[in-house]
């Protein structure tokens, strides 16, 4: 009981983004995302942790003006501020995980094409290697089966870039969010972020496949993937994504404290963005 009264008071000094963090920390400790909000669903609204957090910011933040010697309206504008950063903060880290489970049926099932792709390659190539052994073609020139194999690398190739991109892409948003609002802490569920390693670790390993194969065609030599260059490219992509999932948090925050207006204008700037 002495612990928990001391752990409760070290915890009620915390600031708002301590606050968000170390609630994060105890719903991470759940195996998965669908875990975490199966007990979500067993819990009454009263006692959903998000309710207890803002609760306790509201409390620390009203000692705090208090001690600072704020009264009236200025003591109500400082509990208000720090209540929206939490809420902004909580709502961020659901929006980054509620992102990745969105896109990542699509990226699974891209992967499942690009593996369909690789094995089609892995085909022609063989059979390719055969045929030209048989018919014993000169060198330098370029067939109709030659031109069918490149089409199918070069469809390889789109595709593992597009997909590459978006998973580099989101990997770093998230580690920029995590940075710069979470102090480093991770702000995927567990199981989200192995899944995220582990499909992207999945594609590159292909690639590696496609380009340590016999790439030389009749007509000369197809370009490999470089990996390293495709993440670089991919930065652009994440300060994007990192922005929207931003914008998406302030709002709901907006929506959460009446201003429409300003809601509207975030949302908008996604789902119709100016050409």
């Amino acid at each position: 009981m002495k612990q928990n009264q001391r752990l409760s008071k070290i915890e009620g000094k915390l600031s708002p983004r301590q606050a968000v963090i170390s609630l994060i920390k105890k719903m991470h400790e759940y195996p998965g995302y669908a875990e975490y909000l199966d007990f979500l669903g067993s819990l009454p609204m009263t006692a959903l942790p998000s309710q207890a957090l803002m609760s306790q910011v509201r409390e620390n933040a009203a000692k705090e003006a208090k001690a600072r010697g704020l009264k009236g309206e200025a003591a109500s504008k400082h509990v208000d501020l720090e209540m929206r950063d939490a809420l902004f903060l909580f709502k961020l880290h659901e929006h980054v995980n509620e992102a990745l489970l969105c896109r990542l049926e699509v990226w699974l099932y891209k992967m499942e094409l690009l593996h369909e792709k690789h094995e089609i390659i892995v085909h022609l190539r063989a059979g390719r290697f055969l045929s030209t052994r048989r018919r014993k073609m000169p060198k330098g020139s370029v067939g109709d089966a030659d031109r069918h194999f490149q089409k199918k690398q070069e469809n390889f190739k789109k595709l593992a870039r597009e997909l590459l991109t978006e998973l580099y892409a989101f990997e770093q948003a998230a580690t920029q969010i995590s940075r710069g609002f979470f102090c480093g802490e991770e702000v995927l569920f567990c199981d989200y972020a192995l899944g995220l390693k582990t499909l992207t670790y999945d594609v590159e390993e292909l690639v590696d496949r496609f380009n340590s194969g016999d790439d030389k065609l009749a007509g000369g030599t197809i370009d490999t993937l470089d990996i390293d260059e495709i993440r670089k490219e991919a930065a652009l992509g994440a300060t994007a994504k990192k922005e929207m999932i931003v914008d998406f948090a302030k709002g709901e925050v907006a929506m959460f404290v009446g201003d429409k207006r300003v809601a509207s204008r975030l949302f908008a700037k996604w789902i119709h963005p100016q050409t």
